[in-house]
């Protein structure tokens, strides 16, 4: 066991930095946004102009925690006692502290006297906030920061249901035996085929369903998927991937490299040597110090980025001319983990333990 990687060691996987990396991915996909949400425009940050806006700093945030999500939600898979377990897991995980972030905008524009929502269709604005959030999507008051550069109430929210579509997706491949494991992954990318290349037209259903469930011939599955399956592939061949700080140089230096230089090569380098620097991060030696912290603080990488956008909105809107990239941190940092610490111990928690006791 000695002479395994730190990550094939079962000991080490409930020792690790794993948590404190989450929270500072969220982190970083707040200070690209401050950068973004003051400018009007996406990947404005200074590692977005670096690499000439092919990505940016809450970009490769939001890829790590795929990359993340893929190692954790494969270990999450194989060791649960079937589908039921591992989905009602997974739901418990993402739905809850989603549906609070999501259910909650429609009362609160009106108090804070942001533009009103109005729907033509026969919904209520209550129904049509619940359908988006049972489709893991967000939803926005029409434009209700209007006097800000942008107007969504929370744009992060859009990366959820990719995240869970990757959980089923994840499990139906690893359901197959493992020599089929392949093949099932090349079903499921025809099977996505055929579901775009069939729903077309213009019936409203038809529209709605390209546009709210996700395809894997989707644009952004470019991006994501990669980024899952190399944490998934870690995972699997966990025992076989050393943690070497050459192997990690080398990573670095080629996504620097990529960005400066090649940024179009970025969907091809970002998840093999993003993933493979996050857990040399993530798994170095122990420190109980920060472990102890962070077993008492929780987990408040989940409710940070499901509360950060709003919450940088606001504080842009208090600050008017004197917004900064770093003033608006200053403003929104301490309310959004506030914000997220409720999440996790009333909400989150809760129900993650009684996953576990069922």
């Amino acid at each position: 066991m000695a002479d395994l990687p730190p990550w094939a060691n079962d000991a080490r996987l409930r020792s690790n930095f794993l948590d404190p990396l989450r929270l500072a991915l969220a982190l970083a996909v707040m200070v690209g946004h401050a950068y973004d949400l003051l400018s009007g425009q996406v990947q404005t940050d200074p590692i977005g102009r670096l690499a000439g806006n092919a990505t940016s700093l809450s970009s490769l945030a939001v890829d790590g925690f795929f990359s993340l999500s893929g190692f954790l939600v494969t270990a999450s898979f194989l060791r649960s006692r079937g589908w039921r377990d591992f989905l009602s897991r997974r739901a418990r995980r993402i739905y809850p502290a989603f549906a609070l972030a999501n259910l909650w905008p429609p009362l609160l524009a009106p108090v804070l006297g942001l533009a009103a929502v109005s729907f033509s269709g026969p919904l209520t604005q209550s129904w049509f906030s619940l359908l988006h959030t049972l489709v893991l999507e967000g939803f926005d008051p029409r434009l209700p920061f209007p006097a800000n550069p942008m107007h969504a109430f929370n744009a992060s929210l859009w990366t959820i249901r990719y995240e869970a579509t990757c959980y089923l997706l994840c499990g139906l491949v690893l359901w197959a035996p493992k020599g089929r494991r392949a093949l099932t992954a090349g079903v499921l990318l025809a099977l996505s085929a055929l579901v775009s290349l069939t729903i077309v037209g213009h019936h409203q259903l038809a529209t709605w369903a390209l546009s709210h469930v996700p395809s894997l011939f989707d644009p952004v599955w470019r991006r994501f998927l990669p980024d899952f399956g190399a944490g998934a592939v870690l995972f699997l061949y966990r025992e076989k991937v050393p943690r070497s700080r050459t192997l990690a140089a080398v990573c670095f230096g080629l996504l620097v490299t990529a960005m400066l230089v090649a940024p179009s090569a970025l969907g091809v380098v970002v998840p093999v040597t993003l993933t493979y620097l996050l857990f040399f991060v993530a798994f170095a030696e122990p420190n109980a110090v920060v472990q102890r912290v962070f077993a008492r603080v929780g987990d408040l990488s989940y409710g940070t980025y499901l509360y950060a956008f709003p919450v940088q909105q606001a504080a842009i809107t208090v600050l008017g001319a004197q917004a900064t990239p770093m003033t608006v941190l200053a403003l929104s940092v301490p309310p959004t983990l506030v914000l997220a610490a409720l999440s996790w111990w009333l909400v989150e928690r809760r129900l993650l333990r009684r996953a576990v006791a069922a």
